[in-house]
């Protein structure tokens, strides 16, 4: 972890017992709000917004937002935005593991959307998630040796404040399928499914 994201994760850490989990990007009421709206206008619960539930998100939240921008975080054309792609857009200071964190601080917070994670770690991740997963997993492979030890995975996800060093290491025991005391890209994969 480099210099920058040890004080940013420090200051996190100091603040988190004070509803500022996400200081200094944004409060935990912030976020799930948007997430709450989200979920709540995700009325096909593809975990993505269609341009018509977008508008309405806009609508309701009172971001400024609009539909040039559900246009540029559409990247991949599909149609839909999730969750994550327009946080990203309401807070772009904030840094990929601090996005997820707060994706998963919805899930775990909203209780429509513990039931939404329990139908989805049934299916199959999408292209989109997949890609996301590897390139998640090469950023937290620090050797570069194409597995993750424990270390590894410690250092990465408890860098975002959201678990526990003893909670990593429980779930990294649990992914490595093999028992190889690494985490291959295939088991990471199946540990991101099943932690959506």
């Amino acid at each position: 972890m480099n210099r920058k994201a040890r004080e940013e994760y420090a200051e996190r850490v100091a603040l988190k017992g004070k509803g500022r989990r996400f200081a200094p990007h944004a409060s935990e009421t912030e976020v799930l709000q948007y997430g709450g709206v989200f979920m709540a206008l995700d009325t096909d619960e593809s975990s993505n917004l269609s341009q018509d539930e977008f508008a309405k998100f806009v609508e309701v939240s009172g971001v400024q937002l609009d539909m040039a921008m559900f246009f540029a975080l559409d990247r991949d054309h599909s149609g839909g935005v999730s969750l994550v792609e327009i946080l990203a857009a309401l807070f772009p200071q904030a840094q990929r593991l601090m996005l997820l964190d707060m994706v998963s601080f919805i899930a775990m917070t909203d209780s429509k959307a513990k039931d939404d994670v329990e139908a989805r770690r049934s299916r199959e991740p999408t292209k989109h998630e997949l890609m996301e997963y590897a390139t998640m997993f090469n950023l937290y492979d620090t050797d570069k040796s194409g597995a993750l030890t424990v270390e590894e995975l410690v250092d990465a996800m408890g860098a975002s404040g959201g678990m526990e060093a003893s909670e990593l290491h429980a779930l990294f025991d649990t992914a490595n399928l093999d028992g190889d005391n690494e985490i291959s890209l295939k088991e990471f994969v199946g540990m991101m499914t099943s932690q959506a």
